[in-house]
């Protein structure tokens, strides 16, 4: 009888002798690109946290997705509908779904409005970053992705009904 080591299947003989593969290699690039998906949209639509419990917390969900810096979780976003407030015709309004907007850019008073539960607090409790660091990384962000050029941090925190919760808020340099 062959041997076949533990977690390996025996797949053929070769012409150096039997080949096997790992088990966990067995997993294709199409179910691997669609659980990526799943747990993309999970994030988009249900959040961070959530979607983290489901897989058993920030480190198995940073595994899953392939994240290799704080960056790679910013282009996350990079997909957003980006919309006319039709109640407030100054605000350009950055969202996957109505009612959740994850930025809010306020053309008049020219000032951008960023998740900080969704977006600011994942970098600063899940990857460990500093507030200015944080704060380098967005406007990068924002100008790569969003051509959301000369940017600068405000440095506070602002709660308003309207845009209904708290939220780091960026001034757009003229």
């Amino acid at each position: 009888m062959l041997y076949c080591p533990p977690n390996y299947i025996h797949l053929k003989k070769g012409g150096f002798g039997y080949i096997y593969i790992s088990m966990k290699y067995l997993i294709t690039e199409s179910q691997d690109n669609k659980m990526v998906e799943k747990l993309t949209n999970s994030i988009k639509s249900d959040g961070w946290s959530r979607t983290s419990k489901l897989v058993g917390g920030n480190e198995n969900l940073i595994k899953l997705l392939g994240i290799t810096s704080p960056m790679d979780f910013l282009h996350l976003f990079d997909d957003m509908d980006v919309v006319q407030s039709k109640e407030k015709p100054n605000w350009t309004l950055f969202r996957y779904s109505k009612g959740n907007n994850l930025m809010v850019l306020d053309k008049k008073n020219e000032d951008i409005n960023l998740d900080y539960f969704e977006i600011w607090s994942i970098l600063e409790n899940v990857f460990g970053l500093s507030y200015s660091y944080i704060q380098k990384l967005i406007i990068a962000w924002l100008d790569e992705v969003y051509n959301l050029s000369d940017v600068i941090p405000d440095f506070y925190l602002v709660y308003n009904n309207n845009i209904d919760g708290m939220r780091y808020k960026f001034k757009i340099r003229k």
